[in-house]
């Protein structure tokens, strides 16, 4: 029960996190046009793999609140 908790919790930040990124990616696109995407793609890749090896490396069971990749 513990474990689904937490995962709806990272699931709902995760999502939460996209949708800011996505807003920014679209007033990048509007004012530095094509470069700006493609900058704001590389930046969002940066940050996916960094978030999925820093769950990889630091995830265990703790009991918490917080997930423990989060810091």
């Amino acid at each position: 029960m513990y474990n689904k908790t937490l995962f709806l919790k990272i699931k709902y930040i995760v999502i939460s996190i996209s949708i800011i990124l996505k807003n920014i990616s679209y007033q990048l696109l509007v004012t530095l046009g094509c470069g700006g995407c493609f900058l704001v793609f590389f930046f969002v890749v940066i940050l996916y793999t960094l978030m999925i090896t820093r769950r990889i490396i630091v995830f265990h069971p703790i009991v918490s609140d917080r997930p423990a990749f989060l810091g």
